[in-house]
């Protein structure tokens, strides 16, 4: 594993940082959110309010939504750092220390075959998930648009493959995350964990167990086996290698969660 410093905020301050980010996510989307942002004098007592405007700038707006995610990822990457070199060029300039092979661990269990929602200790699925939704739009907890999207693949469960896609998982071994569905429905992932026996054993418990194929990040090592699971924060470039690659191997479109 690298010794690197890895993706760091600024020296001078992290508070600084992550304002001039929200500022910039918002400066199309919400000029007046923006100039809010870089005029806040009680940054850690009142920043919630801020991020919470760049959320409700969003709503009901897609391109607005989609702004503002663009525009704070553009901007983080310009203002990260990896070891010295500013985000932004250092996939482009950093040179690998050791480039990452493909571990691939396939499932033995049979796909689900129909949605299901874990909620209360059970499983919601066919109209049981239906009542439950409409229950949810009553009460304002999902929007319609939510309750819609979920019964169009109730009526599709063949999109539950996701055929044609690479699923990059970050943080693959926790317990919150996509991982776990993914596998249930036979889809293929990319999983992404830090390179710990206990976190790459949670992968391969779930990818043995489950319907789907998983592509793990390793390396060779020495007696001939599989050092498995990279460190994004410290190989993001060979991180970023392997995934390029592995879409050229594969031909699927990558779709990072």
């Amino acid at each position: 594993m690298s010794t690197r410093e890895g993706v760091s905020f600024a020296r001078d301050s992290t508070s600084a940082t992550g304002r001039a980010v929200l500022a910039d996510a918002l400066r199309k989307a919400d000029p007046v959110g923006a100039r809010a942002v870089e005029h806040e004098t009680s940054w850690r007592r009142n920043y919630l309010e801020h991020f919470r405007r760049a959320v409700e700038a969003g709503i009901g707006d897609a391109a607005a939504a989609r702004s503002v995610a663009a525009e704070g990822l553009r901007s983080a990457t310009e203002q990260m750092r990896y070891d010295e070199v500013p985000l932004a060029s250092a996939i482009e300039t950093v040179p690998l220390e050791q480039a990452l092979h493909t571990t691939t661990l396939q499932g033995g269990g049979s796909p689900d075959a129909e949605v299901s929602i874990p909620y209360r200790g059970e499983r919601l699925r066919g109209a049981g998930l239906v009542r439950q939704l409409d229950e949810w739009v009553a009460r304002g907890v999902i929007t319609q648009s939510c309750s819609d999207a979920v019964q169009t693949v109730m009526t599709h469960p063949e999109w539950l493959r996701l055929e044609g896609d690479t699923v990059v998982v970050l943080g693959a071994g926790a317990e919150m995350g996509p991982y776990r569905a993914l596998q249930r429905w036979g889809a293929t992932v990319a999983a992404l964990d830090l390179p710990r026996a206990d976190v790459q054993q949670r992968v391969r418990e779930v990818a043995t167990a489950g319907a789907g194929r998983v592509l793990v990040p390793s390396r060779i090592v020495t007696d001939a086996g599989a050092d498995e699971g990279a460190d994004l924060v410290r190989e993001l470039p060979a991180v970023a290698d392997w995934l390029d690659r592995l879409a050229d191997q594969t031909g699927d479109r990558l779709v990072l969660g």
